[in-house]
């Protein structure tokens, strides 16, 4: 977290999303989908992010948009089949 400068906030979120999927849960819109999808899904993305670094150039308020959308693209698939 020090080391990379990745927000406390995004491992809270990790672990509460990690702590929705103990228990079943609906969402009956994509709009009630997206903090959960964000949780388990997005926050790694942005804590990779601050890992990883940018390319020389790029911003974080262009790159973490980007990674809360892989976020989102990655996990629906894996919730699809519960469907």
């Amino acid at each position: 977290v020090q080391r990379y400068n990745i927000p406390q906030q995004y491992l809270y979120d990790v672990i509460h999303g990690c702590e929705s999927d103990l228990q079943p849960s609906q969402y009956p819109s994509f709009v009630q989908l997206k903090p959960y999808l964000y949780r388990v899904a997005s926050v790694v993305g942005l804590c990779c992010l601050r890992v990883w670094g940018l390319r020389s150039g790029c911003q974080w308020e262009v790159a973490d948009p980007l990674a809360i959308d892989a976020g989102y693209a990655f996990q629906l698939p894996n919730i699809l089949p519960d469907l």
